[in-house]
């Protein structure tokens, strides 16, 4: 057991509960002297894991740069364990270079063919990082400017937004992008006129006192 190795599993953030778990349990297998080398099986009884979702585990981990698995075999050509590097010592993740797949294990080249690109790293980076939103969140500036790119008022892109809010909220969305989704969400079926149409700038206190009512009914409600 390495206690480095540990405390640096610890520190990474935004992956997985299992996936975490997986890490945890190679940083506890670390020796500092001979390094981390369980089978599959002892892998598979440490975070009581079936194999095809370790090995899937274990990819992504190795997508992000925190760990690279050598393959390692015996004097007569025989395979045994698989050698697992953590990177603790050679910088975050984010300083580390992106992953090739010629150094996928084979049980992952099974389950995963095709070639692994950038843009396959970068999708799982942004799914990891995915969130739910705030409860107490409010139209921001950049959000604004996305309604009005799409000739959307603010006082609709305020209403519209509380509306956005709600849908995901209910429906447990997750998105790492919430501007993207916002601005989806104006252009889908569920985007339908709410404020009522003002037709003179010094109306703008009737939108207002709209929008003021309806927070007031979902307060109440």
């Amino acid at each position: 057991m390495s206690h480095q190795a540990t405390n640096w599993a610890f520190r990474q953030r935004n992956l997985k509960p299992a996936t975490k778990i997986v890490l945890l349990n190679l940083a506890d297998r670390h020796n500092p002297d001979f390094g981390c080398f369980p089978s599959l099986n002892r892998l598979m009884d440490d975070c009581e894991m079936s194999k095809p979702t370790l090995i899937k585990h274990l990819h992504e981990l190795q997508l992000l740069g925190l760990i690279k698995i050598v393959e390692r075999f015996k004097s007569d050509g025989s395979k045994t364990s698989n050698l697992y590097e953590l990177n603790f010592g050679e910088g975050s993740k984010e300083t580390l270079p992106p992953p090739s797949k010629e150094v996928l294990p084979p049980l992952v080249k099974k389950l995963y063919p095709k070639e692994v690109s950038n843009n396959q790293v970068s999708y799982l980076k942004k799914k990891i990082n995915k969130k739910r939103i705030c409860e107490d969140a409010v139209l921001s500036d950049r959000q604004r400017e996305i309604a009005l790119s799409k000739n959307v008022s603010e006082t609709e892109a305020k209403l519209q937004f509380e509306k956005f809010k709600d849908y995901s909220l209910a429906n447990g969305k997750l998105y790492a992008d919430w501007d993207a989704a916002w601005r989806n969400w104006l252009s889908s079926e569920f985007f339908k006129p709410i404020a009522p149409k003002i037709t003179s700038t010094s109306s703008t206190k009737i939108a207002d006192d709209f929008l003021e009512n309806l927070k007031n009914k979902k307060i109440r409600a």
